[in-house]
Formats: structure tokens, sequence, C-alpha cells
């Protein structure tokens, strides 16, 4: 009974503490209810309020367990649709299989990361990128799930995308350059060169890589100094090739930096070599051109299709009396054109040339007027530049042949009356002998005493033939010569008084004014009547109180007599006409004067030029020494 007793109590003792125990045992589990719920509570707004898709995979049903909204919001399906799928169903390809590996790594017991990158296709169609961050769910030790935390990483991996391509564009623009691309550390060490560098300088990329750039570059340009000082400009550098080639290039180079720690330089180089050459070509036939263009002999010009001078050579300012300066892009050929009908003649077949260039006449000639409004007798040849609006001309000055051809017109002229003269003069003079002197008898006689004044007027005037006759020989082109050598002051000293006294008598003075010239082989007597038929002449043209005056000189390697008077001038008519024989102006005038003249300076191998206006006139006569 006692031991039953015993037992009983023991019992109860044990109830009591079974009860304790049950009573921890339900607060605990009251407590842990709490603790749970506290958690789903802070895991219910942490999975609604971060920015990550949260959700749980079941491995062995492969189901998604549970997916938050932010999974719901990226993928576009609702919660219920999402937990009825397979997570493989909402991948791309890529990443199916990618997902496959790691299940198979899985299942196979290897170590798999718990980080990737998946791409999820969502409902509409569009490719998502995430990064996740998987923790495995073991049961039994053994892995039966996952819960994954992904962030969206779309717009980092299109980033990623259009940086590669970005670099694959770079390196094929840096590869297929036509321009020579390099990069250089701080030191000037080759770092990296493309394909054009390789080609134009003969190293391969490795050698380049041994390389510094002051082996390739002229020791001359300091690249350092020219990157530092920021200068916007291109310099032409030379550089050298392998085989010692001297390569021109126009450089332009920049500072490389990883962020404010300069790493180095980066450099376009373009190869101008040909270019050079081009422009040192060009230079040297612009240097040709120039010359030739300079040294024609002929007055040159390059006129524009609005017939402005675009380029005239100093032989046209000669011609013209104006500068370059002052023609080029300023003055028109139009405007040395003296006539109007040779000016719309060569306006109208310089419009004709610019539409036709092979119908209109390539040479014209026509009277060009210069600055200082001289005439001149001038042939232009003229002919389109191909290719453009421009024209060039040459301008031949024809007066002073115009004047030659006048000259030897007037000195055959001569020579045929010298000609018909000493072939006339004995003929004539015979019967004009016995005439004359016929004359003298019957004037004698008593009979004819009252005809005296019309025998002595009859004999006057057969010495006036014959003084005729003489003056007409002295045109003969075979006349004897007796020449010596002579000064011409010497001469003009002799015959002054002769002179001065006749201009006495007219109340007119000459004033002699002879320069140190050297002598010359002349006819004294024939230098005389020269001298005296100049003075004569320019005596008569005078009004009383007039000067005269002879002077002489040397001058371009000449001997230059100069007989000057203060008369009216000469009209230009009359002047072309001067020297034709028997042309005079004079009433009682031979014409032979100046004729004879122009006969004796050409025995002398001289010419004799004329400058007259309102002040006078003055005649020239030169002696080439």
């Amino acid at each position: 009974m006692e031991n039953q007793e015993k037992t009983r109590e023991e019992l109860l003792i044990e109830v009591n503490k079974l009860q304790e125990e049950n009573k921890k045992l339900k607060l605990q589990q009251e407590q842990s209810k709490k603790i749970w719920k506290e958690c789903e509570e802070k895991y219910e707004q942490v999975s609604k309020h971060t920015p990550a898709a949260i959700y749980e995979i079941d491995f062995v049903n492969q189901r998604f367990v549970i997916v938050n909204d932010v999974m719901c919001e990226k993928t576009g399906y609702s919660r219920k649709e999402l937990l009825s799928m397979n997570p493989f169903d909402i991948l791309s390809e890529e990443s199916k299989k990618h997902f496959k590996e790691r299940l198979k790594g899985h299942f196979a017991g290897k170590e798999i990361s718990e980080l990737t990158e998946f791409c999820i296709i969502n409902k509409a169609g569009q490719e998502v990128w995430t990064a996740i961050h998987a923790k495995y769910i073991y049961k039994n030790d053994k892995r039966v799930g996952a819960a994954v935390v992904a962030v969206d990483i779309t717009g980092r991996r299109k980033m990623e995308e259009e940086l590669r391509n970005s670099n694959k564009k770079y390196v094929e623009l840096f590869e297929n350059a036509n321009d020579i691309i390099f990069t250089t550390d701080f030191k000037g060490n080759f770092t990296s060169v493309n394909a054009a560098a390789v080609e134009v300088y003969g190293y391969t990329k490795k050698e380049f890589l041994q390389l510094n750039i002051k082996q390739v570059i002229d020791s001359r340009y300091d690249f350092k100094r020219k990157v530092l000082s920021n200068s916007q400009s291109l310099p032409q550098v030379l550089t050298y090739t392998k085989n010692g080639q001297h390569i021109w290039v126009e450089i332009n180079m920049r500072l490389v930096k990883h962020g404010e720690k300069l790493v180095g330089l980066q450099g376009i180089a373009r190869n101008i070599t040909e270019r050079k050459q081009a422009k040192k070509a060009l230079e040297q036939s612009e240097s040709m051109y120039r010359t030739i263009f300079e040294n024609t002999g002929t007055a040159t010009t390059i006129s524009n299709g609005d017939t402005t001078f675009f380029l005239v050579n100093s032989e046209f300012e000669k011609l013209s009396g104006y500068t370059k300066k002052e023609l080029q892009k300023k003055k028109s050929w139009t405007q040395f054109i003296y006539n109007k009908k040779d000016l719309n003649k060569l306006k109208r077949n310089h419009y004709c040339r610019m539409l036709n260039p092979d119908r209109s006449p390539g040479y014209y000639e026509f009277k060009f007027v210069d600055r200082e409004e001289n005439i001149k007798d001038v042939m232009m040849i003229v002919a389109a530049i191909p290719g453009t609006s421009k024209h060039v001309a040459s301008f031949l000055d024809l007066t002073e042949r115009k004047q030659f051809q006048k000259e030897i017109s007037r000195l055959e002229k001569l020579n045929l009356v010298g000609q018909m003269a000493s072939g006339m003069a004995h003929e004539i003079r015979n019967p004009m002998t016995t005439v004359r002197g016929m004359l003298q008898i019957f004037k004698q006689k008593e009979e004819c005493i009252p005809y005296k004044k019309k025998f002595n007027l009859m004999i006057e005037e057969m010495d006036r033939a014959d003084y005729i006759i003489n003056q007409t020989l002295s045109l003969a082109k075979d006349k004897p010569e007796n020449k010596l050598y002579h000064n011409l002051n010497t001469i003009i000293e002799t015959i002054y008084p002769l002179l001065n006294s006749s201009a006495a008598a007219a109340c007119k003075n000459i004033n002699l004014k002879l320069g140190e010239i050297p002598g010359l082989l002349l006819d004294e007597n024939e230098m005389r009547q020269l001298i005296f038929n100049l003075a004569s002449n320019g005596l008569e043209s005078m009004s009383p109180g007039g000067d005269l005056i002879i002077s002489t000189g040397l001058h371009n390697n000449a001997v230059l007599l100069s007989v000057e008077d203060q008369g009216e001038g000469i009209s230009k008519d009359i002047i072309r006409k001067i020297g034709i024989p028997f042309f005079t102006t004079k009433e009682n005038g031979t014409g032979l004067g100046l004729a004879i003249c122009h006969g004796i300076a050409a025995r002398h191998n001289a010419v004799i030029d004329i400058e007259t206006g309102s002040w006078g006139t003055k005649f020239n006569v030169w002696f080439k020494i």
C-alpha cells in the first residue's frame, strides 16, 4: 500500500511538471507565433517596398512558390499567373540554356554560384535583364529550392551593349581609317598603332610598340610642348619610315587622361607627302609660268569674263603707263581702246568667244590709248583659257614698226626722186643754160632795154629752177660721200654767226646749249645743210621775239641734236606728211627741205623724230655712236 501511495504521489508530481512544461510550451508557441507574425509582416513590408523582385522557386516541382509585386510588375504577369508557371518558361533561349546548366550542376552536387544574370521575356515579349542573388533552401540536407532577389539591369545591359558596339566601331574606325592613328604613353613610347601606320612606315605593330615617337618624327618637332600649348593649328611634320624614306604628315595630337592624371597622348596624322610634292610641282610650274609670263618680251594679260584684268605683266605696265596694282582687278581692257568702232567689235567678239572660242577671231589691230593719252598702233592676239571664263592676250606695239614702214616708204620715194633727178638733171640743165645765156644777151641789146625787168624775172626763175634741181640731186641715194670725223658742236658754232644774223634780222633769237659729245663720222657740208634747214624752218614758224634753241647731248649711247622752236606746233595731219618730197605748207616752199634732212640723216645712219604741241616743235636727230 505504501508503495502504491508513493507511486501515485510521484505520478501527480510528474503530471504537475508536465502541466508546467505544457504551459511553458504554450507560452513559447505564442511567442514564436508572434515573432513569426512579425517576421511575416516585416517580410511583407520588405517585399512590398523593395525595388527588387523577390520570389521563391521550388526546384522539385519547378514552380514559383512566392512572388512579390515587383516581380509581377517586371514580368507583366499577375501573381496568380506566376504561381502557376514554371520559372523556366519566362526565360530567353540563351537564359534557358544557362538555367539548365545550373540545375544540372545542382543535381550533380556541384557548387553553384549564388550570383548570376538571366534574361526574362515579359508578357509583352520584351527582354528584361536581371541580376539575381539566389539563397538555396535545404531539406534533409538537400537543395529543394531557392529564395531569389532579382534586380533589373536592363538599362545597364543596354549601356554595356552600346559600349561594346561603340568600342567595336572605334576598333573598326581605328583599324580601317585612311589616316594614321596612334597612342603613346607620356614618354612618347607607342602603345598602339593602326593598320595605316603599319602600311605607311613599314614597321609591324610589334615593332612599333618597341619604338619611341622620337625615332619616327623629326627631332626638331617638340610634340609635348605643342600638345601642352593647346595649339589649334595642324603642324606639318617630317617623319621617317623604316627604310629611311621621308614622309610629310599633318598631325593633330591631344592629351589622354585617367581622371586628372595625364597618362599619354593620342595622335591622328594624315600623309600629305603627295600633296606637298604636288604643291612643290605646282609652285615650280607657277614659277615657270610667271617667268614665262613676265619675260615673253610682249605685253601680256589675263582677263576675267567681265573684261577686268586678272593678271598683267611688266611689259603691259610699260605699254599702258599704269602699275599692276592700278590695273589688276580694277581696270578693263576696254578702257584702252581708242576707237569706238574697234571697241564695239572687240566686245562683240569677246562675248562670242565665251560662248564658242572657235568662232571668234584670234587677233585684231586697233588704236591703243595709254595713260598719257598717246595713241599707239597695237595688234592683240587673244585666246580663251579652257575650263575657265578667263582669256589670255598678248599686245604687240606696232607703232614703231608702222613708223619704220612709213620711213622706208618715204626713203623709197626719196630714192625714186633722187634717181629721177640724177637722170634728168643734165637733160634739163643743158637747155636751161642755153635759154639763160640767150636771155642775158637779149637784155643787153638796146632794143630790148624796155623788157629788161621781164628778162631779169625770167633769169631769176631759171636760177630758181636750177636751185630746185640741185636740191633734188641732194636726195640721190648714190650721192658721193665725204665723211670725216667731226665734232657736231664745232660745225654748229661755225654756222652760228650766219644763223644768228638771219634770226636777228627777223627780231628772233638763237640760243645754243651744247653738251659734251664725242666725234662722229660726218659729211660736214651735209651737216651744215641739215642744221641750216632745221633752224630755218624753226625761225620761220615763230613770231618776232621767239627763241630758237639748238642743243646737243649724249643720251642712251647716242648723240642727240635738237632744234626747238616756240611756234604754234604742227597738226597731226601735217606731221604724217612731213618729209614727203614736194609737200610744203609755205607759200614759196619747194617741199624738199625736210625731205633732204631725212635723206642726210639716213646716209649718216641717224633717225629724226618730232615732238610738237602748243609750246612749239622740237626736231630730234639721233646719231648712233
